[in-house]
């Protein structure tokens, strides 16, 4: 009886230690702990900054960076974070986390929001915290958020009659602005990019008006193609038709992508088009060949309440060995606070929106946009769904096929890809 009872002790001890050990550490209750944060090297002027001040707050915790280049980033993620040592806290795209969630590798982060001081939903643009949730489940807490907005050349619009201050607020008003602009062959009114070089690029251009007409690529479980629909093939219809019946596009928009719109429209050779924010930080194709006296303006896409936007978010890993702390440098991280400060993209939290270093009155669209954005369908299969629509949609512009055969044979194309 008395090694029975040596032996549920010793069980017991165990399980307790075990408990004790994969729940993480508190501060105060252990010597420091050691926690890993994989981020992109973009980030990289940035780290010192961040470890500095979080580990000035949190003294018992030691953080490492391991940055790593966008190239290798989605392979190192899914091959470590499904591995036996994860790192404790993993930066991820929107687009890259449902690939690691749909493995079931990544820990739900509801409790920990639930019994947070520092954190809280309110604090994010709605589109932004969205983002980060999977079937039901919130796993990324975003830190960036880089909305698509409508660029137009104030001059043209002075130029042709048009307010400078009175932008289109609907699909129609953009085409009856940019038949209003557009000067046959010296300039067009709009632009869209539908070369094949950059499928992004393309499928961002094509979802404003696919998304604007209240409809979207795929069900709402991302398990069979929705392209075949009415609602599809009329919001299709309007896009290609931007080049094959009113002509408003630049006549190589089969070959061009963003960074060949942004050059023509520093030119003032385009007078409207879809971009991020980059071009009005400085940093664009826009300023490469910016004519003298160039004028323009930054407005939320039409419709309201629906655009692209790219974002990133922080999430834990399921088999992260010090989940607490990883939280406890999210929460510092994504303060409203801190983010701004130290965020080398625009970040995902409201009150970025008033910070020295992010408010100005050109990037207000964009803070605007935060709140309705939505992203690309996080799949694997993602890359050929891309493919396959601009190939279709490529056919409906060169006149190989209409807008019923092509959609039809895209959904046709996917939905082959999905179940196989």
């Amino acid at each position: 009886m008395k090694n029975r009872s040596v032996v549920v002790g010793l069980v017991l001890f165990c399980f307790t230690a075990l408990i004790a050990f994969g729940a993480g550490q508190t501060e105060g209750e252990k010597g420091p702990v050691t926690i890993t944060w994989r981020q992109g090297d973009w980030w990289k002027d940035s780290i010192p900054k961040i470890i500095e001040g979080f580990e000035s707050e949190h003294p018992n915790i030691k953080l490492i960076n391991e940055l790593v280049p966008w190239s290798a980033y989605l392979d190192k993620a899914v091959a470590s974070t499904i591995g036996p040592a994860p790192p404790d806290v993993l930066a991820m795209s929107v687009l890259q986390m449902p690939v690691l969630a749909k493995q079931g590798v990544l820990t739900k982060l509801e409790p920990f929001v639930e019994k947070s001081t520092e954190l809280s939903p309110d604090q994010f643009f709605e589109g932004g915290w969205k983002l980060g949730i999977y079937q039901g489940d919130l796993l990324s807490i975003p830190f960036r958020l880089e909305a698509i907005a409508l660029y137009y050349n104030t001059n043209i619009f002075t130029e042709v009659g048009l307010d400078p201050n009175r932008p289109p607020k609907t699909h129609e008003e953009v085409l009856e602005y940019a038949i209003k602009m557009t000067i046959p062959g010296k300039r067009s009114g709009f632009a869209i990019s539908a070369g094949a070089k950059n499928p992004t690029h393309f499928m961002v251009d094509l979802s404003e008006t696919v998304w604007g007409f209240g409809t979207d690529y795929l069900n709402d479980t991302w398990t069979k193609a929705a392209v075949d629909s009415s609602k599809v093939k009329a919001a299709v219809k309007w896009w290609t038709e931007y080049y094959t019946k009113h002509k408003v596009v630049p006549e190589g928009s089969l070959t061009y992508d963003w960074n060949d719109i942004g050059r023509l429209f520093g030119q003032e050779t385009v007078a409207m088009y879809y971009y991020g924010v980059s071009g009005v930080k400085g940093n664009s194709a826009i300023q490469e060949t910016e004519v003298p006296g160039l004028k323009f303006k930054v407005s939320p896409i039409p419709p309201d309440e629906v655009t692209f936007a790219s974002s990133w978010g922080q999430t834990i890993p399921k088999n992260a060995k010090y989940k607490e702390e990883a939280w406890e440098f999210i929460e510092y991280f994504c303060r409203p606070d801190v983010l701004p400060a130290v965020a080398a993209r625009m970040p995902a939290v409201k009150a970025a929106a008033t910070h020295p270093g992010w408010s100005a009155p050109e990037v207000d669209p964009f803070w605007e946009n935060g709140n309705y954005c939505r992203t690309f369908p996080g799949i694997g299969e993602w890359a050929e769904i891309q493919q396959i629509m601009v190939e279709e949609v490529q056919a409906i512009i060169l006149g190989k096929k209409s807008v019923d055969e092509a959609m039809d044979q895209a959904a046709a194309r996917i939905n082959g890809l999905l179940q196989s």
